[in-house]
C-alpha cells in the first residue's frame, strides 16, 4: 500500500557504527554521537521521499477532495523539533569527550611498580630443584630457593673445638689435682689440730708440776728462811758458829732463788700456751710451726693457685664456647642459606637455575613489590608547567572506564631519575617530560597490573578540568 513505509530502505545493523564495549567512555560517546546523528539523517531523508516518491501518480478527485488538506508550517515545525532534538542529544552525548578532552591529561602512562633485588649473600650452589616462573606471585616469608656451598673453609671451627676440648682436659686434670691437694690439706690440718691438742695437754700437764714444785719451793723457802731467822736470833746468844748461820743464809737464799726458779718454769709455760692458742708453736726443739702445720701451709697456697687457674680456664672456656657458637652460626650461614621472600609480590625475573654456582653478591632473583603501585606518565611542557606534588589526580587504564584516585608524588622533568621501577621512565619517548603518580587502589588488584597503559588526569573532578582550575 501507498501509506505504508515498509517500501522505504530501512539502515541495517551493518549501516550503523558499532563500538568496542570494553573502550573508554570517550570513544563510546564519539562512536554514540555519529550513530545517532546517520539515524537521524536516515529518518530526514525517508520522509523526505515520502512526498516525492511516486509524483507520475495522479489520485482520484474524490479522493484528492475527500483528504485533509495539512497546513504547510506543520512539517516545517517537525523538521525543527527534531533538528532541535538530535542537537541536544549531540550536546548530552558529547560533552563528557569534550570536557576529557579539555582536561589536562599525560601522553602516555604505564603502571609500574619497585623492584626488590635479592641477591645471594654467599657463593655456592644452587640446591632448589624447582624455581618460580616469571610472573607467579609469591607470598611473604615463602621460601624461594636454597644455596649449598661444600667447600666453606672450616679450619677455625676446629680449631676452636680443639682448643676447646684441651681447655676441658686441663680443667678436668686441674680438677682433680685441686681435689687431692685438698684432702691432703685437710689431713695435715687434722694432725696438726692433734699435734696442738697434744701439745696444750702437755704444757697444762707441765704447768700443774712446775705449780706443785713452786708449791714445795715455797714451802722450803719458808722454812728456810725461818731457820735463818732462828740461826741469827740464837747465834749471839747460844754460840751457834758462824759457819752453820752463814750455811743456813745460803739455804735460805737458794730456797728463795728455787721459788724464783719455780715461777719464771710457769710464766714459761703460760707463755707457750697463750701462743698455742694463736696457733703458733714455741718450744727449744722445733720453730714457731710443726712440719705438718708448713706442709698445710704449702698445699694451701697451692690449691688457691690451682683454684685461680681453675677460674682463668673456666673463663677461657666461656669466651671460646660463645666464639664457638658464633663460629658454628657462620660455618652454616655460609655453607648452607635458605632465602626467603621479604614480601608478597610478583617475580619479574629469574637469573638463575638449579645447579648454577654463584658468588656472593650475584643478583638471582628481581620481584616485582605490587603493594606500592605507582603510575609512570610523560606530559607535554605546557602542562609539566603547572604542576606540582599532591595536586590529585586520576588514572584511567586503556579499555578500562574505571577511574583510580591518586596524588602527584614525584616531578623528575626533563632528567631521567635514576629509580629501582620495573619500567623505567626513559621508555616513555613521546614527551620528555615525566611524572610519577601514586595510586593507593592500584596495589589492591590481585593481578598486579604492572605494564599495563593508560592515562593520568590531573585535577578533580568535582573541580572540573579545565587548566585554569588547575593552575589555582
Amino acid at each position: 500500500m501507498l501509506g505504508k513505509d515498509s517500501a522505504a530502505p530501512r539502515p541495517g545493523p551493518s549501516e550503523l557504527p558499532t563500538g568496542d564495549p570494553v573502550e573508554p567512555s570517550a570513544t563510546r560517546s564519539r562512536r554514540t554521537a555519529r550513530s545517532l546523528q546517520a539515524v537521524l539523517k536516515h529518518a530526514f531523508e525517508r520522509s523526505k521521499s515520502k512526498e516525492s516518491e511516486f509524483p507520475a501518480l495522479e489520485l482520484p478527485a474524490a479522493s484528492v477532495a475527500a483528504r485533509p488538506a495539512r497546513p504547510k508550517h506543520n512539517s516545517t515545525l517537525w523538521r525543527l523539533l527534531k533538528a532541535g532534538v538530535a542537537i541536544c542529544l549531540v550536546i548530552i552525548v558529547g560533552w563528557e569527550p569534550v570536557r576529557t578532552v579539555l582536561a589536562p591529561a599525560s601522553v602516555e602512562a604505564v603502571v609500574n611498580a619497585r623492584l626488590i633485588t635479592l641477591k645471594s649473600p654467599i657463593a655456592g650452589e644452587i640446591a632448589t630443584d624447582r624455581l618460580p616462573l616469571p610472573g607467579d606471585i609469591v607470598d611473604s616469608g615463602s621460601l624461594l630457593l636454597h644455596i649449598s656451598n661444600r667447600r666453606t673453609d672450616r679450619t677455625r671451627l676446629d680449631d676452636l673445638r680443639h682448643e676447646l676440648s684441651r681447655l676441658r682436659s686441663e680443667a678436668a686434670i686441674l680438677e682433680q689435682k685441686k681435689q687431692w691437694a685438698t684432702a691432703r690439706h685437710a689431713e695435715l690440718q687434722r694432725q696438726t689440730r692433734a699435734f696442738a691438742d697434744a701439745r696444750r695437754q702437755e704444757l697444762e700437764a707441765r704447768r700443774k708440776e712446775l705449780e706443785s714444785e713452786l708449791a714445795a719451793a715455797t714451802a722450803r723457802n719458808l722454812e728456810a728462811q725461818a731457820a735463818l731467822a732462828r740461826a741469827e736470833y740464837l747465834a749471839p746468844r747460844s754460840g751457834i758458829s758462824e759457819v752453820d748461820v752463814e750455811r743456813t743464809r745460803r739455804d735460805a737464799s737458794v730456797a728463795s732463788a728455787l721459788v724464783e726458779v719455780g715461777r719464771n718454769r710457769i710464766a714459761g709455760v703460760i707463755v707457750e700456751l697463750d701462743a698455742l692458742k694463736t696457733g703458733s708453736f714455741v718450744g727449744d726443739s722445733y720453730n714457731d710451726r710443726p712440719s705438718t702445720a708448713q706442709m698445710a701451709d704449702e698445699l694451701s697456697l697451692k690449691i688457691n693457685d690451682m683454684r685461680a687457674d681453675l677460674l682463668t680456664l673456666e673463663a677461657r672456656k666461656k669466651d671460646l664456647t660463645a666464639e664457638l657458637g658464633d663460629e658454628e652460626g657462620r660455618y652454616a650461614y655460609l655453607s648452607r642459606f635458605e632465602m626467603a621472600v621479604p614480601i608478597r609480590g610478583r617475580v619479574w625475573e629469574i637469573m638463575t637455575a638449579p645447579g648454577e654456582q654463584v658468588s656472593a653478591g650475584q643478583d638471582l632473583v628481581k620481584l616485582l613489590d605490587c603493594s606500592g603501585a605507582i603510575v609512570t606518565a610523560s606530559v607535554s611542557e605546557s602542562v609539566y608547567n603547572h604542576l606540582r606534588v599532591g595536586i590529585p589526580a586520576r588514572f584511567r587504564l586503556r579499555d578500562d572506564a574505571r577511574e583510580y584516585a591518586g596524588q602527584v608524588v614525584n616531578l623528575t622533568g626533563y632528567s631521567g631519575a635514576g629509580t629501582n621501577l620495573a619500567i623505567e621512565p626513559s621508555s616513555l619517548i613521546k614527551e620528555p617530560y615525566r611524572v610519577m603518580v601514586a595510586v593507593p587502589d592500584l596495589k589492591a588488584e590481585s593481578s598486579c597490573n604492572i605494564g599495563r597503559t593508560g592515562r593520568v588526569y590531573f585535577g578533580d573532578r568535582q573541580q572540573g578540568f579545565s587548566l585554569n582550575a588547575l593552575w589555582r
